[in-house]
């Protein structure tokens, strides 16, 4: 085995290393935020021809404690966790740190009629409707006017 195999073999390992480093701070950045102590809840979204659904998942956390606010494109929802939770969340440093709410803003896919959103809560989960809006208005066809056929 020559020199160049050996350092291609330390280059590879580094090449891992540097990978599942970029993979936990794209899971570091959907799953918590270590500035403002949140958490990110998981959630669903939902669209059909009428209605957006988005659901959230909030373990830990009462009714009374959920904030949400709708646009006509976002959904943000921020809530207190009535006991805090500790975890390690880099291999780097020993320490754990403490996340006490959960924090998330959602872009929609589409515009939404944030006048008239539902919420319901129950056993931790959130379910927020909102209806779709509709833009556009109908084009009326003047009767008056001559159609001329293609030839």
């Amino acid at each position: 085995m020559s020199n160049d195999d050996g350092d291609e073999a330390g280059g590879f390992g580094s090449g891992i290393d540097s990978l599942f480093s970029e993979a936990f701070r794209m899971v570091e950045g959907s799953l918590f935020d270590v500035a403002s102590k949140s958490l990110r809840p998981l959630f669903n979204l939902e669209v059909t021809d009428d209605l957006v659904t988005a659901t959230f998942d909030l373990p830990g956390v009462g009714r009374d404690e959920v904030s949400i606010t709708c646009t006509e494109d976002t959904i943000s929802l921020d809530a207190e966790m009535t006991r805090p939770v500790r975890f390690r969340v880099s291999s780097g440093r020993g320490e754990a740190e403490e996340f006490a709410r959960y924090s998330r803003k959602v872009m929609l896919p589409v515009r939404v009629d944030q006048d008239k959103a539902t919420a319901r809560f129950r056993n931790g989960i959130v379910i927020v409707k909102l209806p779709r809006r509709r833009e556009g208005r109908s084009v009326r066809i003047d009767a008056d006017e001559d159609v001329k056929r293609l030839e």
